[in-house]
């Protein structure tokens, strides 16, 4: 594995570590509840993180992180339809809790760092399809070159 891939991998298995701790930390110091989408992206930026980290010993972990990434754009996508208020009936699952309680889809709506907490989701996960394209793309053309120094 060349020097650009590791380093790859490693930004692909820190970043979801990352996210996965704010997210936490959103949840049990400042009492935001996630919603359905949220936990569903939670699971799929640890299917990212296990992808990169598969990927140091097992090519197809690759794969793995691509799927990881292409699933959570698309709920990204959902979520951002739904804090927009443009998703249709069928996709509308973030409920915005009556009990007081602040549930993410209103905090998704709210700024962090200049852009909104949906953005940074969506960012992500586009992020993590890039590293992955570029993992699978670097991977390929370094087993191509060793083949015609042979």
């Amino acid at each position: 594995m060349t020097r650009s891939v590791r380093f790859i991998c490693v930004a692909g298995m820190a970043t979801p570590v990352i996210a996965l701790a704010v997210a936490l930390w959103w949840q049990y110091h400042d009492g935001l509840q996630p919603c359905s989408l949220c936990w569903i992206q939670r699971a799929e930026a640890a299917i990212v993180l296990v992808g990169f980290g598969a990927f140091q010993r097992w090519r197809a972990g690759a794969g793995l992180a691509l799927l990881g990434a292409v699933s959570g754009t698309v709920t990204a996508l959902m979520q951002l339809a739904e804090v927009q208020g443009t998703a249709p009936g069928l996709f509308n699952v973030c409920a915005i809790t009556t009990s007081g309680v602040p549930s993410c889809a209103v905090a998704g709506a709210h700024p962090f760092l200049g852009m909104r907490l949906v953005d940074w989701s969506l960012s992500a996960f586009v992020f993590w399809f890039l590293l992955a394209l570029s993992a699978i793309y670097l991977s390929r053309n370094a087993k191509s070159e060793r083949e015609t120094m042979t």
